[in-house]
C-alpha cells in the first residue's frame, strides 16, 4: 500500500462529506486506504464516513490529541501517511499527486502543505496561512506528541508541496462551535501547564486561544509571559519567533506602536521568512508617521509575499502567517504614505493595485482625490469603468465618494466632473446633465425626470429636485409617495450644497401664499419651510411671510394627522418629530389667546422644542404685545366715551339711563374711582329730586 490517509472525528458532519470528496483525486491516482477513527460522535458522522471507507474504528476520547492521532497510525499499512482533519478540504491536490509521481518522493521523508485557515464565512479575505507537515514516511518512529496542538515527529529532508488545504474549523461566525473549541482547548492547555508552567509553546497556544475567543487583554497578558520567559531564560530568540510575532500582533491591536516597532526591529535581525513581522513593523511606522521607514518596510513585505507565492522560502513550521492576505491593505497604506509626501503619482499606482472590494471601498476617497490633484479626470472615469466591470458591487460607493469630494471641489473641477460623468443613459448621467443645464427648462430632461423614483435614490439626487424647484415646477408630483425622512435627507443635502438655496426656496414657497393646499402639498410645504427658518441669512420680512403660511398649513396638518384628544392632552410621545411637537404647542397657544400667561407659556414650550424657530416665536410675542397695546388704547377710548355719556345723562337728569350705563361699565371695568364719583352725583341728584317733589306737595 502506497498511502494511508488517517483522520480522527467526532460530530464532524458539517464538513466531512466535502472533506472526503476532496480526497477522491488522490485516492483515484494513488494506491491508498482511508482510516477514520471516531471518538464518540452523536450525529451522522459515522454514516457519512462509511460511505467512503470500511475502515471506520471506534475509540473513546481521552483528552489527548496525539494519542488519538497515533491510534490512526497504528491502523495504517501504507508506506506513506497523510494527515487530514474532517473540517479541512484539499483545494489543490496537484502538488501531492506530482510528489508521488516524481523522483522527489525518493529524496524526502516528509512533505508540507500550505493551510489556509478561514475565520469568517461571510468574508473569504479573512484568513491566516501556515505551513504544516502533512505527509510522512510511515516508519516505526513516526508519531505525534503533545496533548493539544499535537506535533508530528518528522524526519528530514522535508519538501514543500504546491498544494493547499482549506481549513474551516475556526469560523468565528459559529459562536457555539468556537465556544466549544475554546473550552476544550484551554482546558487541555491549562492541564498541561499545571504539569510544566514554563512550557513556552503551550503558553503561546493559550494566548492564541484567548485571542480567537475575543479575550484580547488575557491574550496579551499571556503572550507577554511567554516573551518574558524567553528573555529571562536567555533562550535563542530564533527558536521562539512565534512568540515575537504574536506579541507584535497583540500590541498592534491596542495601538502600542512603539512596542511593536521595538519587538519587530529586534526579531527581524534574525534570518528567515517572518513576513508578519515586516507587516506589523510597517503598520506601526505608518501609524507613527515614519513615512520613509514605513515605505521601506512595506517593500520588504511585498518581496517576501512574492517569495511566498513562488514557493521560494523555507517556512518556520511553528509560525502562523496572519498577513499573507493583507497585500491590498498594505497597498492602501502605501498610497496614503506617498500622498502624505505629495508624491501623488506613486500613491495612485498603489490605489490601482488594490483588488479586494472591501479595501478598494476604503480607497475610493483617496483615489478620487489623487486623480483630481493630478488633473486626470478622464482617467478617473476609466477608474470608475473598471470598477463597474470588475467590482460592480461597490460602484454605488464610488459615486457616493465622488459626491463627497464634489462638496469641497472648486467650480472648475466640479463642472469637469459633471461633464465627464454625464455620458450614458444611467440615472447618475441624467443627474449630471441636469446639473449642467442653464436656467431654462429642458423638456427632454423633464421627461426623463418623470421616470425617476425619489423614494429610494441617494441624497445627492436632491439636485434634480433643486432644478425643479428653481424652475417653479411642483415638487408634489415627485415627492407625494416619498416619506418625510427621505425628503428631509434630500433637503439637508441641498442646504449644504447650494449657497442660494434659501432664496430659491422662498420664491418657491411664496407661490403657495394665497392658495388652498391638498394634503400632500401641506405635508411637503411643512417640511420645506423649516429649511427657510433654519437659514440665518433669511431676512425677517421673508421669514414672517412664510411663517404665517407655515402656521396656517401646520394647523391643517395637525388636524389631519392627530386626534384633538392627543393634542389637548399634550401626549408628546405620539408626536413623530420635533416639528409636529412645535405645531402642537402653537395650536395650544392659539387656543388660549385670551389668557396672556398661558399663551406665553405655550410659546416658550414651542421654542424649547425647536430653538431655530426663535424668530418666529419673537414675531408671535411682538404681535401679542401689539394686540395688548391696541386693546389698552381701545379700552381707554371706551372709558372716555362711556364717562362722557354718563356725565351727559346726569347733567340732563336722565338718572335711570345713567344707572344702566354705569352698571354695564362696572361689569366690564370694576373699581373705577370716577364711576364712584358719578354714582355719588346720581345719589345727590336723586335726593334733590325727592326733596323737590316733597316741597311741591
Amino acid at each position: 500500500m502506497k498511502l494511508s490517509i488517517g483522520m480522527m472525528v467526532k460530530n464532524e458532519s458539517k464538513y466531512l462529506r466535502e472533506c472526503l470528496e476532496s480526497l477522491k483525486p488522490i485516492r483515484d491516482a494513488i494506491e491508498s486506504e482511508l482510516i477514520i477513527v471516531d471518538t464518540g460522535s452523536t450525529d451522522n458522522t459515522v454514516e457519512i464516513a462509511k460511505e467512503f471507507t470500511d475502515k471506520v474504528y471506534f475509540h473513546e476520547w481521552n483528552n489527548n490529541f496525539s494519542e488519538m492521532r497515533n491510534i490512526t497510525i497504528k491502523y495504517s499499512i501504507g508506506e506513506w501517511f497523510l494527515v487530514i482533519d474532517a473540517d479541512e478540504v484539499i483545494s489543490n491536490p496537484n502538488g501531492i499527486l506530482q510528489f508521488f509521481d516524481s523522483d522527489e518522493i525518493k529524496k524526502h521523508k516528509t512533505a508540507s502543505i500550505t493551510i489556509k485557515n478561514f475565520t469568517s464565512m461571510d468574508n473569504d479575505e479573512e484568513f491566516t496561512v501556515f505551513t504544516s507537515t502533512r505527509i510522512f514516511k510511515n516508519n516505526k518512529d513516526f508519531r505525534f506528541e503533545g496533548a493539544v496542538h499535537n506535533q508530528p515527529i518528522w524526519k528530514a529532508p522535508m519538501i514543500k508541496l504546491n498544494s493547499e488545504i482549506l481549513h474551516y474549523g475556526y469560523i468565528n461566525n459559529d459562536k457555539e462551535l468556537m465556544e466549544k473549541k475554546f473550552l476544550r482547548t484551554t482546558d487541555i492547555l491549562k492541564i498541561e501547564l499545571d504539569k510544566n508552567s514554563e512550557n513556552i509553546y503551550y503558553i503561546y497556544q493559550l494566548a492564541v486561544s484567548y485571542a480567537m475567543h475575543g479575550d484580547h487583554q488575557e491574550a496579551l497578558k499571556t503572550i507577554k509571559k511567554a516573551y518574558n520567559l524567553v528573555k529571562l531564560k536567555k533562550l535563542e530568540l530564533n527558536q521562539y519567533m512565534y512568540v515575537s510575532v504574536f506579541l507584535s500582533k497583540m500590541y498592534l491591536n491596542i495601538g502600542k506602536f512603539r512596542e511593536v516597532e521595538e519587538i519587530c526591529l529586534e526579531a527581524t535581525k534574525i534570518e528567515g521568512f517572518y513576513i508578519d513581522l515586516y507587516y506589523y513593523l510597517a503598520k506601526a511606522q505608518f501609524s507613527m508617521y515614519k513615512n520613509e521607514e514605513a515605505i521601506e518596510t512595506y517593500n520588504i513585505y511585498f518581496k517576501k509575499l512574492e517569495d511566498f507565492n513562488n514557493f521560494k522560502v523555507a517556512d518556520d513550521l511553528s509560525i502562523i502567517d496572519y498577513t499573507i492576505g493583507s497585500y491590498d491593505e498594505a497597498c492602501l497604506d502605501m498610497a496614503a504614505l506617498y500622498e502624505r509626501m505629495d508624491k501623488y503619482e506613486e500613491a495612485l499606482k498603489f490605489i490601482k493595485k488594490i483588488k479586494s472590494e472591501k479595501i478598494l471601498n476604503f480607497a475610493l476617497n483617496t483615489g478620487i482625490s489623487l486623480y483630481a490633484k493630478l488633473n486626470k479626470l478622464e482617467e478617473l472615469r476609466g477608474f470608475y469603468n473598471d470598477i463597474v466591470i470588475n467590482h460592480n458591487i461597490i460602484k454605488d460607493y464610488f459615486i457616493s465618494a465622488l459626491e463627497l469630494y464634489l462638496l469641497k471641489a472648486n467650480k472648475k473641477i466640479e463642472k469637469n466632473i459633471f461633464e465627464i460623468f454625464s455620458e450614458g443613459d444611467t440615472e447618475y448621467a441624467l443627474l449630471n446633465k441636469i446639473r449642467l443645464t442653464s436656467d431654462n427648462s429642458n423638456s427632454e430632461l423633464d421627461k426623463e425626470i418623470d421616470n425617476l423614483n425619489f423614494s429610494n435614490m441617494s441624497d445627492y439626487f436632491g439636485d434634480i429636485l433643486y432644478y425643479l424647484l428653481c424652475e417653479k415646477a411642483s415638487l408634489v408630483k415627485y415627492l407625494e409617495g416619498v416619506n418625510d425622512f427621505k425628503i428631509k435627507n434630500y433637503f439637508n443635502y441641498l442646504a449644504v450644497r447650494h449657497e442660494n438655496f434659501s432664496l430659491n426656496l422662498y420664491d418657491y414657497l411664496k407661490r403657495y401664499e394665497n392658495k388652498e393646499l391638498n394634503f400632500d402639498e401641506i405635508r411637503i410645504y411643512r417640511i420645506l419651510a423649516i429649511y427657510l427658518f433654519k437659514d440665518k441669512a433669511v431676512n425677517d420680512d421673508k421669514y414672517s411671510q412664510i411663517f404665517d403660511k407655515y402656521l396656517e398649513v401646520g394647523e391643517q396638518y395637525l388636524s389631519q394627522i392627530y386626534h384633538e384628544n392627543i393634542i389637548q392632552g399634550e401626549h408628546i410621545n405620539y408626536m413623530k418629530d420635533d416639528e409636529d411637537l412645535f405645531l402642537m404647542y402653537i395650536h395650544l397657544a392659539n387656543k388660549n389667546k385670551n389668557s396672556e400667561a398661558i399663551y406665553i407659556r405655550y410659546l416658550r414650550k414651542a421654542l424649547s422644542t425647536c430653538t431655530y424657530m426663535k424668530i418666529g416665536i419673537e414675531i408671535l410675542s411682538e404681535r401679542l404685545k401689539e394686540n395688548l397695546k391696541q386693546k389698552d388704547n381701545e379700552m381707554e377710548s371706551y372709558k372716555v366715551q362711556v364717562k362722557n355719556t354718563i356725565k351727559a345723562l346726569i347733567d340732563n337728569n336722565n338718572i335711570d339711563e345713567a344707572k344702566l350705563v354705569i352698571n354695564e361699565y362696572e361689569s366690564i371695568i370694576p373699581g373705577d374711582l370716577e364711576i364712584v364719583l358719578f354714582k355719588s352725583q346720581l345719589s345727590l341728584k336723586e335726593m334733590k329730586n325727592k326733596n323737590s317733589s316733597a316741597c311741591k306737595m
